[in-house]
């Protein structure tokens, strides 16, 4: 996740039959009288949250070792992000939607003194589920590089394994109809890969997007559980939330995070989110646990943002909580599009 971003703006560029005889009835015949069947009501699929809280970390441990196998970072341009591009294209591949890399080139800044001009070439992931009846979509989404100072565990592959995850039980289930997975390039370097995508999108095909669901640091060692965004995408995280009584707090990243573009464009967007480096009030230690006043992450954004400093019981439930509204919450949004 990024420091800080303004509100940001989007400018789309454009870019033999046999027939069967007819016999008259009997003149006695009586009919049968017409019955009309009950309607059916299919129940959502039953999975433990538990399971998805275990294969989230099944996914971390993997891009753990990729981080560690490619000197111990993820970030955009290194062999750390190409072995995590190549990893969650394999998942998604194997859970049975149709990925495609999208490479482009997005404006980026140049260092040390953070000026405009630079051109970044940036390679997203982009899977797709059958297509739904409606032709619309629902995206879920999540940054897959990491800052260059650390392995980015939390930062984001937690929001990563979590979509993996998540896109591989809804398959099994069979209902990734119209279900658009991303994981996105240089989001650490604002945002890039996300809005290369959407600039690369014709107005219609903006149009066909119903939702977008963000996950970008679900896994905060001293964090609580966040909800942003609005409408629809909002609602359908919101309620399972509350029918199950969990404890939640609004919250507010503003610009920091690929939904930002997606918002910019009048899309319903929302995300779960458990904290960065921002410290934990004493009002939200007395709901979620943990330590006042201490940093959600105290590794946010360096080299001990691991698996060790995320695997602790704490992070485990409220990833339970995060998981299954997720779950849910996905499942409303494909319902209506899958109609």
């Amino acid at each position: 996740m990024r420091h800080l971003l303004p509100v940001l703006a989007l400018s789309i560029a454009l870019t033999a039959c046999t027939a069967v005889p007819t016999i008259d009835p009997s003149p006695t015949a009586i009919p049968s009288p017409t019955v009309t069947p009950s309607p059916t009501v299919t129940p959502s699929p039953t999975v433990d949250p538990a399971d998805l809280v275990t294969s989230t970390f099944v996914h971390l441990e993997d891009l753990q070792k990729v981080a560690d196998d490619a000197g111990g970072s993820r970030a955009t341009g290194t062999e750390g992000y190409a072995g995590s591009l190549a990893y969650a294209e394999r998942v998604l591949t194997a859970a049975g939607f149709t990925v495609t890399r999208q490479e482009a080139e997005a404006p980026g800044r140049r260092p040390p003194a953070d000026e405009p001009g630079a051109i970044v070439p940036v390679v997203n992931l982009i899977a797709e589920g059958p297509a739904a009846p409606s032709g619309r979509v629902v995206m879920l989404g999540a940054h897959l590089d990491s800052v260059g100072a650390g392995p980015g565990i939390n930062d984001n592959a937690s929001g990563v394994a979590l979509t993996l995850a998540l896109a591989e039980q809804l398959a099994a289930e069979d209902g990734a109809a119209g279900l658009r997975v991303a994981l996105w390039d240089a989001e650490e370097l604002g945002l890039l890969g996300s809005g290369a995508y959407l600039r690369g999108l014709a107005p219609d095909e903006v149009g066909r997007i119903s939702a977008y669901i963000n996950l970008d640091m679900v896994a905060s060692p001293n964090g609580l559980v966040g909800i942003y965004g609005d409408g629809p995408a909002r609602r359908a995280l919101e309620q399972p939330l509350r029918d199950r009584g969990r404890d939640y707090e609004g919250v507010s990243i503003d610009g920091a995070s690929d939904h930002a573009w997606f918002d910019g464009q009048g899309i319903s967007v929302a995300g779960l989110y458990t904290g960065a480096g921002e410290s934990l009030s004493a009002a939200e230690s007395e709901v979620f646990g943990g330590t006042a006043d201490a940093a959600r992450d105290v590794c946010y954004h360096r080299a001990c943002d691991t698996v060790a400093s995320v695997d602790t019981p704490e992070v485990r439930s409220r990833l339970l909580v995060i998981a299954d509204a997720s779950l849910q919450g996905l499942r409303t949004l494909l319902g209506e599009v899958q109609g």
